[in-house]
């Protein structure tokens, strides 16, 4: 009776877990597609994919591989909720914006971008070709 009753707590203490795990996901960053030809726009996805709400800072910003800034325009803070299975849309000229390259309003060339969020660790890479 004890052996069954313990499978019991371990079975029940597994769903919880699976279903904090759920819930607790991240927002998750992806675009259109992974390369882009110069004059595309670049439309970014911010979705949900827990089962819970998931409140972001509002924005996506682009560096280069090694991090360096390109495109971070957004100075005002602003927190969107994204319910279970929405996404929020942005879009991105790229142009240099805020960039330590002092370049702003100019054409990024061509080369690997990654894409991020400030709410989450989930990034999109993307090419400029």
């Amino acid at each position: 009776m004890k052996k069954g009753m313990l499978m019991v707590a371990v079975l029940v203490g597994l769903i919880v877990l699976a279903g904090l795990a759920d819930a607790a996901k991240p927002a998750i960053v992806t675009t259109d597609k992974a390369i882009y030809a110069l004059g595309e726009t670049v439309t970014i996805y911010v979705s949900n994919e827990g089962n819970q709400p998931v409140t972001i800072r509002g924005g996506f910003y682009v560096t280069d591989p090694k991090s360096n800034p390109i495109y971070d325009p957004y100075w005002a803070i602003v927190y969107i909720t994204i319910l279970p299975g929405g996404v929020v849309t942005y879009h991105w000229n790229k142009t240099f914006a805020n960039s330590a390259f002092g370049a702003d309003g100019q054409p990024v060339p061509s080369g690997e971008y990654v894409v991020r969020q400030f709410s989450t660790s989930s990034h999109a890479r993307i090419t400029i070709s």
